[in-house]
């Protein structure tokens, strides 16, 4: 186990940052209008996009089909357009290059898109020497047309922010950029960050990238890389986002945990900046260490977490838990580290609520979650498994086999592999259960027996992995298909669900 650190500031230990990204203001330009579309004047240059987009976009093989300028005249060299879809998925595979803006003394250190929904979207912005900051999108990768403000945020004391914006499309791709405002007054907008998604208000097919442990300071980001590469819709953290294993009572220890892991991780930094990213804790990274339960480190852990990550509405502002729907999927996450209790992985009224998301009508239920559920090992007195927690467990099966609305599928983290069950072997409510991890750490196992398979199958060396979930609805059926990737980005496990439900009509 790691250390605790000690209650020093975020600032003394988090050491040298990137540089801010990059912006691109025209300072011969009016600041745009609170709301609506830009004015004429504002149209941006082809330099606006900058080279924010120029690596990822030749790696992708598209040559020039972004708006790029190579100067600051946009007449110093010929352009091309590429419709805003093709733009899109191409700036999700792009990583943003460091730059620094210039028409005022704020900028952007960190961004981390969250809380998608059917009509927009958040982004957490750490910043310095901003006292607002808002967000500008558009399905336009020059954001020079259908352009759309949201509202202005205050960044808190450590620079960190929530701006949000809404009254978007349902399951379309919008460019966004940040607009910061000095304390003068000056403002410059950000080259554009990303091309998140809004969540799907029918039926539609998506993927989701996700998985779990990343050893803390990692300096080979090859998961990270294959995964953005794939341009995944949806992007979830299974937990151990870090391995710091604070006790600390101070909220600046634990946010500098969490930055620490962004300021050495630029391919993890273009994964948050680009896709709408949903995050769960797990052992290493909940405050305490391992095994380690609620405690005095618990409220401080949970509020820096707030200040990087933005969720869907909480149920419970003192806990992690939370469901959203895309498409006709349903995914739960579950929290097993704020509300566990000696008798209870999921405490008393987040496993309310959990029973009561099962029985909604959707016809297919992904439950997010952290610990691994196919498990049969004996109970360890103060252990932090399902196997720990044996009548929990076994009364929580029940009520999936014989309740749930729906085709239920488990995906966890925390073991340092990839793994499939298709319910086979899963004793408790025989549902399909698929492990992702880890981003960097030592392959381990847990769990098991896995009808589909586990890699890799010894443990101990060090693996960069992660999976993708891809959902066809061809409007008959949904096809559920999860597929685990090696260090080479080679398929290595893969399960697929299909579950007959017909589009209602009428």
């Amino acid at each position: 186990m790691t250390p605790s650190h000690d209650d020093e500031s975020a600032a003394a230990r988090s050491g040298p940052r990137p540089d801010p990204i990059p912006g691109t203001p025209n300072p011969d330009s009016p600041s745009p209008s609170p709301s609506g579309p830009r004015a004429p004047s504002r149209r941006p240059t082809p330099r606006r996009l900058g080279w924010a987009l120029v690596a990822g976009v030749a790696a992708l093989g598209l040559g020039a089909a972004l708006v790029v300028g190579l100067g600051n005249d946009p007449e110093a060299a010929p352009a091309t357009t590429a419709t805003p879809a093709a733009s899109a998925r191409a700036l999700r595979g792009a990583a943003v290059a460091p730059g620094v803006a210039a028409a005022s003394d704020a900028t952007l250190i960190y961004a981390v898109v969250g809380a998608p929904t059917t009509a927009g979207f958040t982004v957490s912005t750490k910043t310095a020497g901003a006292v607002s900051v808002r967000l500008v999108v558009s399905p336009d990768p020059t954001l020079a047309t259908g352009t759309v403000y949201g509202a202005p945020a205050v960044p808190d004391a450590d620079g960190w922010g929530k701006p949000s914006v809404t009254g978007l499309a349902p399951g379309t791709a919008y460019f966004y950029a940040v607009e910061l405002t000095d304390a003068a007054g000056a403002t410059t907008t950000t080259d554009v960050q990303g091309a998140p998604a809004t969540l799907a208000g029918g039926p539609a097919s998506f993927t989701v990238a996700f998985g779990s442990c990343l050893k803390l300071g990692a300096d080979d980001e090859v998961a990270f890389t294959h995964l953005l590469a794939r341009s995944p819709d949806l992007f979830f953290h299974l937990g151990d986002f870090h391995y710091a294993d604070n006790s600390s009572t101070s909220q600046a220890s634990h946010l500098a945990d969490l930055e620490d892991q962004l300021a050495g991780n630029p391919a993890l930094r273009s994964v948050l900046a680009a896709v709408p990213t949903l995050a769960i804790k797990s052992d290493h990274d909940a405050g305490g260490g391992n095994d380690a339960g609620p405690g005095p480190y618990t409220a401080p852990n949970r509020a820096a977490y707030q200040q990087m990550f933005a969720t869907p509405p909480l149920t419970d502002p003192a806990a992690l838990y939370w469901s959203f729907t895309t498409g006709r999927v349903k995914f739960i996450f579950t929290d097993h580290r704020y509300p566990r209790t000696a008798t209870s992985m999921m405490g008393a009224a987040q496993e309310a609520w959990f029973k009561n998301e099962l029985t909604t009508p959707e016809p297919v239920k992904v439950w997010v979650q952290d610990s691994t559920w196919n498990t049969r090992a004996d109970p360890e007195p103060g252990g932090d498994k399902w196997s720990d927690y044996p009548a929990e467990h076994a009364a929580l099966g029940s009520f999936i086999a014989d309740s749930a609305v729906g085709k239920v599928i488990s995906l966890h983290g925390d073991q340092h592999a990839l793994a499939a069950d298709d319910g086979s072997h899963n004793d408790w409510g025989g549902f399909p259960t698929f492990s992702a991890g880890p981003f960097r750490q030592a392959a381990s196992h847990k769990g098991g027996p896995w009808s589909d398979g586990r890699y890799p199958k010894s443990t101990g060396s060090v693996v960069q992995q992660y999976a993708v979930l891809s959902v066809t609805d061809t409007g008959s059926s949904l096809d559920v298909t999860v597929t685990g990737y090696d260090s080479d980005d080679e398929a290595r496990v893969s399960l697929t669900v299909t579950v007959d439900a017909p589009v209602a009509v009428g």
